[in-house]
């Protein structure tokens, strides 16, 4: 994966808290446990808004490895670069051009 690019700024954020440009409404979670190694497989999907027009879409990642990750837009996908931030914990897709409105990540 690339080297994440700066998350970007908001200023009505708190420190340690994701920006607010982009607001989850519904999150569908399908998940497969390996018990014996203690780790877990699956996807996830993400209805959310777009509240102030963006480059980048900014998730919580602790310990999480992201193989593929796909922004709907107005039902058409657009495929994000991708990075992990480890350090900071989060998952960073950008290169995108978003426009206020709903939105679905997967």
């Amino acid at each position: 994966m690339a080297t994440p690019p700066p998350v970007p700024d908001d200023p009505s954020s708190e420190p340690g808290r994701l920006p607010r440009h982009v607001v989850p409404d519904h999150y569908a979670l399908h998940l497969r446990p390996d018990l014996e190694a203690a780790t877990f497989s699956g996807t996830v999907a993400i209805e959310a808004r777009v509240v102030e027009a963006c480059s980048a879409v900014v998730l919580n990642a602790a310990e999480l490895a992201v193989t593929s990750a796909t922004v709907l837009v107005d039902g058409l996908p657009v495929v994000p670069d991708v990075a992990i931030d480890d350090e900071a914990e989060r998952l960073v897709l950008s290169g995108l051009d978003l426009a206020p409105g709903p939105i679905r990540l997967e």
